[in-house]
């Protein structure tokens, strides 16, 4: 592993003009050079023999080697094709890894994973997410059937790590705190400085960990009842769920008052102060035609 540049900001640059690639803000390329962060990742990870890992956008490696030095086998999916091709020679024979070339929201990683990762004893994701798709990336981590994660070590932008933190009644607080609260709990472990990668972001970072509470419910009706009454969060549930596409259509303002009482839910209230357990009621009355 010693052709990497790890978290030397001299030999990444070296490395990236070697290989002719520009960092592409669109792809979330900031690359981790803060050893503290690396080490502090790691920590919260406990990756060890036993483990088997998910990794988005490896880059040149910094944190696939030292996953693979814990022990941990590595399944690593690279959009950009430079890199990846750079990173196979450069780990060549590390049987721990498997790289896959391409979107990780496109890939069936999932078939690639049953094949030669399910034999693990614990499924981790650790990750520094490229930012524009933490949000379909994490949710469908967490709503899908399959692995069973243990735990997501994730450096993300701080205001993704708001959302997923906030409660009711703060700014931050909103549908996707709910669709990810529903499957799991999320910590915020510290906040990164722009200055902990490069090229730097225009965007303070934090790194958070996410514990999969292991129900995996129906996503329906749960997810479109949040959707809508987020929608118009300043407006009261009576009048926001009118707009919602309910199992026989747009409910009236009378349906969603019943519905709301049926659910032990104040059809005065805004959605920003209801939690899971509110919207869950609702959906199980609205699933069970109690409207």
């Amino acid at each position: 592993m010693s052709r990497l540049p790890g978290t030397s900001p001299a030999e990444l640059k070296a490395l990236l003009a070697e290989l002719g690639v520009r960092p592409n803000r669109r792809l979330g390329q900031n690359f981790l050079v803060d050893g503290r962060v690396l080490r502090f990742t790691l920590e919260a990870a406990a990756a060890g023999p036993d483990a088997a890992v998910l990794e988005v956008g490896p880059g040149t490696g910094t944190l696939t080697a030292a996953l693979l030095e814990a022990g941990s086998r590595v399944l690593a999916v690279e959009r950009d094709r430079r890199l990846a091709a750079w990173l196979a020679g450069a780990l060549a024979g590390e049987q721990g890894l498997r790289l896959l070339v391409g979107d990780v929201l496109r890939l069936d990683w999932r078939a690639v994973w049953r094949a030669e990762m399910g034999g693990a004893a614990r499924a981790l994701v650790v990750s520094n997410l490229p930012y524009a798709i933490s949000g379909p990336f994490v949710r469908d981590l967490l709503g899908g059937d399959e692995p069973v994660w243990e735990r997501m070590v994730l450096l993300v932008q701080r205001e993704f790590a708001d959302r997923l933190t906030a409660l009711p009644g703060e700014e931050a607080y909103g549908a996707l705190t709910l669709l990810v609260r529903r499957y799991a709990r999320a910590e915020r472990l510290r906040a990164v400085s722009p200055a902990s990668f490069w090229p730097e972001p225009e965007v303070e970072s934090a790194l958070i960990r996410l514990w999969p509470l292991g129900e995996r419910p129906p996503r329906e009706p749960f997810e479109s009842l949040v959707r809508a009454a987020f929608a118009h969060r300043r407006k009261t549930l009576e009048n926001a769920l009118q707009q919602w596409e309910g199992p026989g259509g747009r409910p009236d303002r009378a349906t969603v008052r019943r519905l709301c009482q049926r659910a032990g839910v104040e059809p005065s209230l805004r959605a920003e102060e209801l939690d899971v357990a509110d919207f869950e009621r609702l959906a199980r009355e609205a699933a069970s035609g109690g409207i």
